[in-house]
């Protein structure tokens, strides 16, 4: 039996991309990674809901690419780096299409 994710981002897939590569002053190489942004919605403690949006790193980005405009639940796990918190999706994690309540 697999453990249900401690985290989980919901919202809608807007996008997929494919971050270009590229190079620092100093010579270390970045991007090249599949992209997938999700926009969902946090709660505000007046009631009221602000809109946000996360890029995610992933190694599913046809599954992705399918789901774009469908809400969906994905499991993340994250890091800081430089003061600045990047989320991922782990690799093999289980992507829900979630349904819409009414």
């Amino acid at each position: 039996m697999r453990t249900p994710p401690m985290f989980q981002i919901t919202g809608t897939v807007v996008n997929v991309f494919h971050a270009p590569k590229g190079q620092t002053a100093e010579g270390k190489e970045f991007g090249g990674q599949s992209k997938v942004q999700i926009l969902g919605g946090i709660p505000l403690p007046n009631g009221e809901t602000r809109m946000d949006m996360v890029t995610l790193t992933t190694d599913a980005p046809d599954h992705f690419q399918s789901l774009v405009g469908a809400p969906v639940s994905v499991p993340v796990g994250f890091f800081v780096q430089k003061g600045t918190l990047t989320f991922f999706i782990p690799k093999g994690a289980q992507i829900a299409k979630e349904r819409l309540s009414a």
